[in-house]
This record gives structure tokens, C-alpha cells and sequence, in this order.
């Protein structure tokens, strides 16, 4: 009779050495992909193009504009391709809402 006793009795002191506890789990932190493509605006304006120094305007070379959200985050930049836009912002491992990519539609002949 004991030792029917102290079986069960290690059979349920094991049960709860095996069981783990978890906790609750709350809403998990959604990751975006790094091999999703950048979304951009398409624009007409070219006065972000302009440039500070004075030195006129970079749209016909430089289609692409990247700007940070955040100030001082990084520093803006012009880019003469999609592709080029891509590579800088996996380089700087800039999530979307880091960044505002613009595409100037029309250009200056």
C-alpha cells in the first residue's frame, strides 16, 4: 500500500518539476521585413530639391530624395536611383517610419 502511495505521490512531484510556467503572452512587436522595397511619394515640386548653399537645384541628376523623420537622425539625402535609395536605407537599417522617400515625377529640360 506504500508503495502505491509513493508512486503516485513522485509521479505528481514530477509533473510539476516537468511542467514549464509560462507567462502571459502579450502582443508581439511586429518586425518588418528587410526584403520588403521602400514605399515612396511621387511628387512635382522640385523645392526639395533646392539646395541650401545656394548652388541651384539637383533634380535633374538626382531624382530621388530620402529625409529623415526624426531631426538629426541622419543626414538628407539626394540619390539618382531607386536601387540607390534601397542600398542607402538597409545600409543606414532605416525602418519605414524612420525615413520619407520622395520621387520627383517631373523634371526640368
Amino acid at each position: 500500500m506504500t508503495r502505491a502511495k509513493t508512486d503516485s505521490n513522485l509521479k505528481k512531484n514530477l509533473s510539476k518539476l516537468t511542467t514549464v510556467k509560462t507567462k502571459p503572452t502579450s502582443k508581439p512587436v511586429r518586425k518588418t521585413r528587410s526584403d520588403k522595397k521602400p514605399v515612396f511619394t511621387k511628387v512635382k515640386d522640385d523645392s526639395k530639391w533646392e539646395l541650401c548653399n545656394g548652388n541651384g537645384n539637383c533634380s535633374r541628376m538626382f531624382p530621388w530624395y530620402l529625409e529623415p523623420t526624426k531631426k538629426d537622425a541622419f543626414n538628407r539625402s539626394w540619390l539618382s536611383t531607386y536601387d540607390r535609395a534601397c542600398e542607402h536605407i538597409q545600409k543606414l537599417k532605416l525602418r519605414p517610419e524612420e525615413y520619407t522617400l520622395w520621387q520627383l515625377t517631373k523634371r526640368k529640360s
